[in-house]
């Protein structure tokens, strides 16, 4: 039996608590038993009970991280390996069977060394090639394939599973894992080390001799089997080789002359019906005659057939034993035999037709009795109509229904004339009310006009005092519009894509104020939509210093080989890709120069996460469990974002909402979002505030909720980038979502167009029934949109 040579086992580390703590988790253990299960690996009952005291209160799932935590340190003394042989027999004592298989399969030797370089595997990233590779090997999926490929190439939590599973179910697969990764710059010497040990794992294979089964089976009882006379010939032959073949094998065994006995043996063993004759012989000349002999009467019957075939045209003889027969004649009886068994299938199939003939005849015959039926009422119809009180009912019918057609259409005319009348007299009293309003228009404009000519000479004044200096901006004030902005408040100025602006003050992190270096305008600037190349400088430097900041699109440009003007290049391009990355930057970055602390804040059915650190939000989600129904994030940096939407536990909770706020969501954040969205069948109610959420957001959003079911509410309020370009993408979510009942779109920057489009779409979903819109728009849509009247219920402005 072959079996391969085990490499050495793997050792669990306290490093990785919090995957050991994952991997119970995911296979059901049930944390309410991690007593018991402390118990059966070794910890004493007084450590468990002062767990139980100290951690309670946080739930079983931190009682069951803080006994692995004693466990992995080898509190009171324990014994035996820290392996994950030893977690499934402590599994399998307090009968917790299937999380116990699960988690011995993480002990397979391939999974093993699997695992002593996935945490290497995580900081690096690999070309879109790999990718594609390891979806043809199988060892990833297309689903799993497109959320690599969205977060740069990196191979995060659940990706790392989904390869070491299938590596433990097929272990060649991990050579193939091992010619990816060695045709991927940055994980080559990650492929070069498991290289060394892969090949002697997969090909070291050694046979146990003590192990050949070489018992022989016992040797069935022999049972009679009735053969036709023909074969008889065929069986001797077969006889007569077996008989040689045994003879010649007896000999080479004992390795002696044959005797006459033996010779005797071995005749009774291949012809039991000479036994009787050759029991009364001694020599190897008497054994011979009497072969000669059987051998002669052979012959004969072959002769005598000759004969008696021409005497009286028999086919065969039978004489004892042998049964000889003209071959030629053989085959043609079977030839016969088989033209009589085609004839019998012939005869079987003619009856078949002729009963599908009788059926079609009378089907036929069905036809004609109906055809007749027809006839005869055609004939009668003709008959009736000859008659002349026929033809004048016909005629009376024929006006009446015209009559009815005519009357039918003037009605209709009549109506529209009406409704037009009613129309005109609608719109004659809506110009004298228009015009009523235009001359107290005409008198505001007369009276501002005057306290504009009296206040023209002050504001001459103060703009002489500002331009002396504003004539000579610093390099450190001058910034650039990554994309353009219109305005939506009043003390907001429009730019263009491209327009440098002068900051004058950063008296808020979104908003800025400042000027326009092309129009003069000054006014409110929001801060996302501008970069300076000093700034961006300074972000490149924090982000390539700090290794905190470990977002894949950030490490990729930390990680390339290229020059600094390169990586700043690139930088540039990321920015300008999505504006919201460059806010998530300054916030990120202001709160690393400040030392800023987080809070977390629990109740007993919400969790409010202020300014948290990734190690928070790892630690909140160890803690949390399906009492807990809201979540609530506020000015998160884009680290402790991710760290927290990634997670898989926020797949399975109860979760009713999840709410957003000054946390500016990245590319890489969105990502997370949607596949939390599509696997939590709970949430309710989803709020993304303040400068959290560009159009690029929305549009993955709003495709992930498509074919939601369970989301009722969605508040995307305060988010100034978005922009029209997000109309056409929310006008579809109402087309094809019908679970939304709230939906709130107040002070963005949705142009008139785009909230027209919406309402369109609000005229087919009957579900929403309350939809936030800009106080700005209310008199256009009232005013140009025809049926707002069917819609102004469920419509609030604000």
């Amino acid at each position: 039996m072959a079996r391969r040579r085990r490499i050495g086992a793997l050792s669990l580390e306290k490093e990785r608590l919090a995957e050991i703590h994952e991997e119970l988790l995911i296979t059901g253990f049930t944390e309410g038993k991690w007593f018991e299960f402390g118990l059966k690996l070794g910890l004493s009952l007084q450590t468990l009970k002062t767990i139980e005291a100290d951690y309670g209160r946080a739930g079983a799932s931190r009682c069951l991280m803080e006994c692995l935590e004693k466990w992995l340190s080898r509190a009171d003394n324990v014994t035996g390996p820290l392996s994950w042989i030893t977690l499934a027999n402590g599994l399998r004592r307090i009968g917790e069977v299937s999380s116990a298989e699960r988690i011995s399969k993480l002990s397979d030797p391939a999974s093993e060394l699997f695992q002593r370089y996935s945490v290497r595997l995580s900081l690096v990233s690999i070309s879109e090639e790999s990718v594609d590779l390891l979806c043809t090997e199988r060892l990833i999926s297309n689903e799993t394939r497109t959320r690599v490929e969205s977060v740069g190439g990196f191979l995060l939590g659940d990706t790392l599973r989904e390869i070491r599973t299938s590596i433990t179910e097929d272990h060649n697969k991990l050579r193939a894992l091992r010619d990816i990764l060695l045709k991927s710059d940055e994980a080559k010497t990650i492929g070069q080390d498991i290289l060394k040990e892969c090949d002697t794992f997969l090909s070291d294979t050694v046979t146990d001799p003590s192990e050949t089964d070489l018992s022989i089976a016992p040797i069935s009882s022999v049972e009679e089997v009735f053969v036709s006379e023909v074969y008889n010939c065929r069986f001797d032959e077969v006889r007569v080789k077996f008989g040689d073949l045994r003879h010649e094998i007896i000999q080479l065994v004992v390795e002696n002359v044959s005797s006459a006995d033996d010779i005797k043996q071995y005749l009774s063993r291949c012809f039991p019906e000479v036994k009787k004759e050759l029991s009364s012989v001694s020599s190897v000349e008497e054994v011979m005659n009497i072969v000669e002999t059987r051998s002669a009467l052979l012959l004969e019957a072959q002769d005598n057939l000759t004969v008696l075939m021409k005497e009286f045209s028999l086919i065969r003889l039978t004489i004892g034993h042998y049964t000889v027969y003209d071959k030629r004649i053989r085959y043609k009886v079977m030839n016969n035999e088989c033209l009589a068994e085609e004839i019998k299938l012939a005869d079987g199939e003619e009856q078949e037709l002729r009963t599908l003939l009788d059926y079609k005849e009378g089907s036929i015959f069905e036809q004609d009795k109906q055809l007749n039926i027809i006839k005869k009422r055609k004939e009668y119809i003709e008959r009736t109509l000859q008659i002349p009180e026929s033809k004048l009912k016909v005629k009376l019918l024929t006006r009446e229904n015209l009559m009815n057609r005519i009357f039918k259409s003037k009605k209709s005319e009549t109506q529209y004339f009406q409704t037009s009348l009613l129309m005109k007299a609608g719109r004659e009293e809506a110009l004298v009310e228009y015009m009523k309003e235009i001359e107290l228009l005409q008198e505001n404009i007369s009276l501002t006009s005057e306290q504009l000519l009296m206040s023209q000479k002050g504001n001459i004044e103060k703009k002489d005092q500002c331009t002396q200096s504003l004539d000579a901006p610093t390099a450190e004030s001058i910034y650039t519009a990554c994309i353009g902005y219109h305005g939506i408040r009043r003390s907001d100025i429009s730019f263009s894509e491209g327009e440098q602006l002068e900051i004058y003050n950063k008296y808020d992190r979104f908003k800025w104020y400042g000027r326009s270096l092309v129009s003069g305008d000054s006014g409110d600037i929001l801060s996302s939509c501008v970069y300076s190349m000093l700034e961006s400088l300074q972000l490149l430097e924090f982000i390539l210093s700090v290794e905190e900041v470990s977002l894949p699109i950030l490490q990729k440009i930390r990680n390339d080989s290229s020059s600094n003007d390169e990586k700043a290049s690139l930088f540039l391009e990321t920015i300008k890709d999505d504006p919201v990355t460059i806010s998530a930057l300054r916030q990120d970055k202001e709160q690393h120069d400040k030392g800023v602390t987080g809070r977390v804040y629990w109740y007993s059915n919400r969790v409010i996460l202020t300014s948290p650190s990734p190690v928070e939000c790892n630690e909140m989600i160890g803690n949390i469990n399906n009492n807990h129904k809201e979540i609530l994030l506020h000015s998160s940096s884009t680290n402790s974002t991710v760290s927290l939407l990634s997670s898989t536990k926020l797949h399975t909770l109860n979760l009713r909402r999840l709410e957003i706020y000054h946390s500016p969501l990245t590319n890489d954040c969105i990502q997370y979002l949607c596949i939390l969205l599509t696997n939590n069948k709970t949430i309710q109610e989803l709020v993304i505030r303040d400068h959290s959420i560009s159009d690029r957001g929305v549009t993955s959003i709003c495709q992930a909720l498509e074919h939601n079911s369970t989301l009722t509410s969605l508040d995307l309020k305060n988010n100034p980038l978005i922009t029209s370009t997000s109309g056409q993408v929310l006008s579809h979510l109402l087309l094809n979502n019908s679970s939304l009942v709230e939906l709130n779109l107040r002070n963005n920057s949705l142009y008139t167009e785009s909230i027209l489009l919406i309402l369109q779409s609000l005229m087919d979903n009957n579900g929403i029934r309350a939809f936030g819109l800009d106080k700005r728009h209310e008199w256009t849509c009232i005013n140009t949109y025809p049926n707002y009247h069917l819609i102004q219920d469920r419509v609030y402005w604000d």
